[in-house]
């Protein structure tokens, strides 16, 4: 060992240092390649947002899960409530989330920001996910859940099923169908909410979007008849048929207008969140929106 030191010193001295390094390599003269850090899994985990809530329960070991929000409970707006009902509720406090002994708190943009900087104050590591309310931006929260919990070969799994779902959400479609999200109170979301993006991303043209209405804003029932869509989409289901919001959907002028337009009943709770579960749904959307008459 010691004449090969010796021989390796002299031929540093006129070999090129690439060769040297390839040399050193085959010799063993390197220390041990330093192993990859690797990020530990939380063991007591609460989410307080309602859309973490879906990040948590598709990519946490279920064990871990401490509590998540009571929004979890509501089947209009949790795409994960059969997945999440095994497991408490916390009421988005931080005193609350505290007492809970957490050792990671994942929120979202729904969650109070007083609860998200108290919980630092007292030390508690907080992951914030982004929402996209565009569906190329799937991947922004799929990510950072996975690096948070430790989980990088989970979502990876979960993205390959995910790109396979939206690169078929946005095949081409040789149709000119006009559609309309029309929900209680006449709100009608356009292209820059995640609703409507996803309603552009399956092939149809959106009212509010031709209109020039990117967010969730009023249209009125006489817009709404006026621009005569071919189809309606309502994603509130009967829930709210009984508020004073709800009663428009029963205008007679509007009942007497649906019958000869194509409706569709969607889910709210498939994009009000963009979750693992969003481009499935979206595809059942898409078909029904383009099957053939």
């Amino acid at each position: 060992m010691r004449l090969s030191r010796i021989l390796l010193c002299g031929l540093a001295a006129c070999l090129p240092f690439a060769f040297y390094l390839q040399f050193a390599r085959a010799e063993g003269f390197f220390f041990e390649k330093t192993k990859r850090a690797t990020v530990s899994q939380p063991k007591r985990i609460i989410s307080v947002g309602l859309c973490a809530d879906a990040w948590t329960v598709a990519l946490a070991p279920r064990e871990n899960i401490v509590a998540v929000t009571r929004g979890a409970r509501n089947e209009s707006i949790s795409a994960y409530t059969e997945e999440l009902k095994a497991f408490p509720v916390n009421n988005g406090q931080a005193e609350s989330v505290y007492a809970l002994k957490p050792d990671l708190v994942v929120a979202d943009s729904y969650t109070r920001p007083s609860t998200i900087s108290t919980l630092k104050r007292l030390g508690i590591k907080v992951a914030v996910l982004p929402l996209p309310t565009k569906a190329g931006d799937w991947r922004k929260p799929l990510m950072k859940a996975g690096e948070v919990f430790g989980a990088e070969d989970k979502a990876r799994v979960i993205a390959e099923q995910m790109q396979s779902d939206l690169t078929a959400l946005q095949a081409p479609i040789k149709s000119d169908k006009l559609a309309a999200i029309f929900r209680p109170g006449g709100y009608s979301p356009g292209g820059k909410t995640l609703a409507g993006n996803i309603l552009q991303t399956s092939g149809a043209r959106n009212l509010s979007d031709t209109l020039g209405r990117g967010g969730s804003e009023i249209m009125g029932l006489e817009t709404l008849i006026y621009h005569k869509p071919d189809v309606i989409i309502h994603d509130y289901g009967k829930k709210n048929a009984g508020t004073l919001a709800g009663m428009l959907l029963k205008h007679p002028v509007l009942t007497d207008f649906m019958r000869n337009r194509e409706t569709i009943d969607f889910p709210l709770k498939y994009w009000f969140c963009l979750t693992p579960k969003t481009f499935e749904a979206a595809l059942r959307l898409k078909d029904s929106l383009f099957a053939a008459k």
